[in-house]
C-alpha cells in the first residue's frame, strides 16, 4: 500500500529525512491520513474473510503508526510522542505489536537464563552462595536421578 505524491512513491515507512518537507503540506497529509485508512480497509476485508493476512495487515498497520508517531516527535519534540515513538519500536521488535506473545516469553526466557548464568558465576556475599555451592547441589541432584 502507498501513494504518489509529486511523482514519488511513499509507503509510510519513510525514513523522516525523506518526508520532513512534506510534512506540512496538506495535501501529503491528506494521503497520508488516506494510507492508515486503507490498512484498516484491508483488516477489515481480511476478517471478513477469515484470513490469516490479517496479521500481517495488523502489523504494517502498527509499523506505520509507529512511523507516524516517529515523524510527530520530530516535529514538535513532545515527550508522550516520544514514548509513543519508542513504545511502538518495543512492542514491535518484543512480540509484534503484541500479536505473538510467545515472542515475548521467548524474549523474557533470555534474559532470565542471561542474569541466572551471571548469577552462576559471581559471588554474592550476603546469602553465601558460590560457584561450588550450586556445583556441589547440581552433583546431588544428578545423584539422586541418576
Amino acid at each position: 500500500l502507498g501513494f504518489i505524491y509529486k511523482g514519488k512513491h511513499y509507503y509510510g515507512n519513510e525514513d523522516y529525512t525523506v518526508v520532513k518537507d512534506k510534512l506540512n503540506e496538506e495535501k501529503f497529509n491528506t494521503h497520508f491520513l488516506d494510507l492508515s485508512a486503507q490498512y484498516r480497509q484491508f483488516i477489515s476485508v481480511f476478517h471478513e474473510n477469515g484470513s490469516d493476512f490479517k496479521t500481517d495487515a495488523v502489523i504494517a498497520l502498527k509499523s506505520f503508526q509507529t512511523k507516524k508517531s516517529m515523524y510527530k516527535y520530530h516535529q514538535k519534540k513532545d515527550v508522550i510522542d516520544f514514548l509513543n515513538w519508542w513504545g511502538g519500536e518495543f512492542l514491535s521488535t518484543y512480540c509484534d505489536y503484541g500479536l505473538s506473545p510467545f515472542k515475548g516469553l521467548r524474549y523474557c526466557f533470555y534474559v532470565i537464563l542471561i542474569f541466572s548464568l551471571f548469577y552462576f558465576f559471581f559471588y554474592s556475599d550476603w546469602d553465601h552462595i558460590d560457584k561450588s555451592f550450586l556445583i556441589k547441589r547440581f552433583s546431588n541432584v544428578v545423584a539422586i536421578f541418576c
